[in-house]
C-alpha cells in the first residue's frame, strides 16, 4: 500500500515537473519570438531622437483629428541623424536632401531609405549615417513638405530639396541638435498638407522666423 502511494506521488511530482518545464518552455519561446518580430532596422537608435519621431507622429495625429492647424514642439536630433518624410506621391529616387560632402561627410537621402513596411503610405522617419532607418506610417494620404534649402554651404540646419509645384521644399532635416519645430496643417482640394521646418532663433541661425509663421496663418 506504501508503495502504492509512493508511486503516485512519484508520478504526480514527474508531472508538475513536466507541467513546469513546458510552461518555462512556452515563456522562452515567447521571447525568442517576440524578439524575432522586431524589425533588426529599429535597434540601436538614439533615445532623444527615437522620441522625437514619437513626439512628431503624435502631434500630426492630434492635428490631422482636430480643428487646430498649428503645433510647435520641442526637437532633438542627433547631430548625425537626418529627419525625412516620404509620400506616395514622391518617386523613390528622388533626391530629398543632399548633404554637402564639404560638411559631414557625402550623404544623399531619398524615399528609397524608408523602411519597407511604409511602402506607399506617407511615413515619417529618422536614418543615421549606415542608412538605417525607423519609421512611423500613416493610414492617411499626407503630403510632406517643409522649408527648402538656400544655401547648402550655409552653417547651421540642412533642409530638404525643393519640392516641385509646392512652393516649398521636401520635408527632409539634418545637422540640428536640439530646436523647436514648426508644424503646420492645410487641407486643400480635398488633399492634407503637413508642413514643418525649423524655427530660427537662438543659435539656430536658420530656419523659420515668428514674422514668416504670423504671415502663413493670415493664409
Amino acid at each position: 500500500m506504501k508503495k502504492r502511494f509512493s508511486d503516485k506521488k512519484g508520478i504526480e511530482s514527474y508531472l508538475i515537473g513536466l507541467i513546469l518545464a513546458a510552461i518555462v518552455i512556452i515563456i522562452v519561446m515567447a521571447v525568442i519570438f517576440k524578439a524575432c518580430e522586431r524589425n533588426p532596422w529599429e535597434e540601436n537608435f538614439h533615445p532623444g531622437s527615437e522620441m522625437t519621431l514619437d513626439r512628431i507622429k503624435e502631434k500630426v495625429d492630434f492635428l490631422l483629428e482636430s480643428e487646430k492647424t498649428t503645433e510647435i514642439i520641442r526637437f532633438g536630433l542627433q547631430e548625425d541623424y537626418v529627419f525625412f518624410a516620404t509620400d506616395k506621391h514622391i518617386n523613390p529616387d528622388t533626391e530629398l536632401l543632399s548633404i554637402n560632402p564639404l560638411r559631414t561627410g557625402e550623404t544623399q537621402v531619398t524615399p528609397a531609405d524608408a523602411e519597407r513596411k511604409c511602402g506607399q503610405k506617407s511615413c515619417i522617419c529618422i536614418t543615421k549615417p549606415n542608412k538605417k532607418s525607423m519609421c512611423h506610417e500613416f493610414d492617411e494620404d499626407i503630403i510632406f513638405t517643409g522649408k527648402a534649402y538656400e544655401n547648402p554651404y550655409d552653417k547651421g540646419p540642412l533642409f530638404g530639396e525643393p519640392r516641385t509645384g509646392t512652393g516649398e521644399g521636401y520635408l527632409a532635416l539634418a545637422d540640428i541638435g536640439a530646436a523647436r519645430l514648426y508644424m503646420e496643417k492645410r487641407t486643400t482640394a480635398g488633399k492634407t498638407r503637413i508642413y514643418m521646418t525649423i524655427i530660427k532663433e537662438g543659435n539656430i541661425n536658420n530656419g523659420i522666423t515668428a514674422e514668416e509663421i504670423q504671415l502663413r496663418t493670415l493664409y
